[in-house]
């Protein structure tokens, strides 16, 4: 739109919001759920699939979700995947009866999807299924190759999973799933891919471009599980107008390090500032009353471990952010 395609050799976008399924919902799915998508078009490079994964993996992490597992496959592309759709046809004609309503229907119209079907009894069958990478063409291989070896650089532990495939039939070489054991059958929290020629069967450029799309519904049930709110890196125990006058450049220059910092709104005794300290879940407590200015010592307490020691007026900015990084 705009010819933005135009403005840049390659571009980077992102969108989150709402989205709405037009199938029927599988069990665990909403109609109406949330995403946060990344685009990243304009080249083929197996290094831009890594970025979108790296984005993907990084924000995760950050956000404190634990035990994650990275799959990873690649589904070949048009001069390729054709001889392998064939066989995997003909493979699937020979236990057609044995397959779920929904597999019979998939067989014809899009083979791939019949190894995405949740039911144990079409699992078992897809085992003894031909695999899509011994069908693959020697740049989707060496292309499958080097994406892994990013990955092995940056540290990001993988699986190879022949048998995934994205629910969309447009995806290409490199697709890509995050899963948690905690969410349970649904248990994808980011997934994407590589969609080379999507943009011009829509009628717009031949751009080549990799995605990706973290399900915010389900990363809000991981979160919850975790029963982790956010911490509160540092609480500021001021006494006193002065004090917490004199705490507000502080405080700033902290949160623009990128510490979080809390202060109570009203004015309150050094008791009832502590409790709410510990309520924030508030790793350092920094006690900050009219003797600590006039001695231009601060009193700084580990909530974890009830030690506290004094901090001098002059090194209370660079003490706190040694002890909080």
């Amino acid at each position: 739109e705009h010819n933005l395609f135009t403005q840049s050799p390659v571009l980077k976008l992102f969108t989150t919001g709402p989205m709405f399924r037009h199938e029927r919902p599988q069990k665990g799915r909403l109609r109406q759920f949330h995403q946060i998508n990344v685009e990243l078009m304009g080249t083929k490079a197996p290094l831009s699939d890594i970025e979108v994964i790296w984005m993907a993996w990084d924000i995760l992490e950050q956000l404190g979700i634990k035990d994650l597992r990275l799959d990873i496959n690649s589904l070949g592309c048009p001069a390729c995947r054709p001889i392998y759709r064939n066989d995997l046809k003909k493979y699937l004609e020979g236990i057609f009866q044995d397959l779920c309503p929904d597999c019979q229907r998939r067989s014809k119209i899009n083979p791939l999807r019949v190894f995405d079907c949740k039911n144990e009894a079409c699992r078992k069958i897809m085992l003894n299924a031909p695999l899509n990478r011994e069908y693959l063409c020697k740049e989707c291989m060496d292309h499958l190759e080097k994406v892994l070896s990013f990955l092995k650089t940056l540290g990001i532990p993988f699986v190879i999973n022949p048998y995934l495939v994205r629910g969309l039939d447009y995806y290409v070489m490199t697709t890509f799933e995050i899963v948690s054991p905690d969410l349970g059958a649904q248990s994808t929290v980011a997934a994407g891919g590589r969609y080379d020629g999507l943009l011009k069967a829509l009628g717009g450029p031949d751009l080549p471009g990799v995605g990706m799309a973290i399900g915010v519904d389900r990363l809000l049930l991981l979160l919850e599980k975790d029963k982790k709110g956010p911490s509160v890196d540092l609480f500021i125990a001021a006494l006193g107008s002065r004090a917490r006058e004199d705490v507000m450049p502080w405080i700033k220059h902290w949160r623009r390090q990128g510490l979080t910092v809390q202060m109570s709104y009203e004015e309150k005794g050094l008791k009832a500032q502590m409790k709410q300290a510990g309520r924030a879940g508030a790793c350092y407590v920094l006690i900050v009353g009219e003797d600590e200015l006039d001695k231009k010592k601060m009193v700084l307490r580990d909530m974890m471990t009830s030690d506290q020691h004094e901090v001098l007026l002059d090194d209370v900015m660079s003490a706190v952010e040694r002890l909080i990084r």
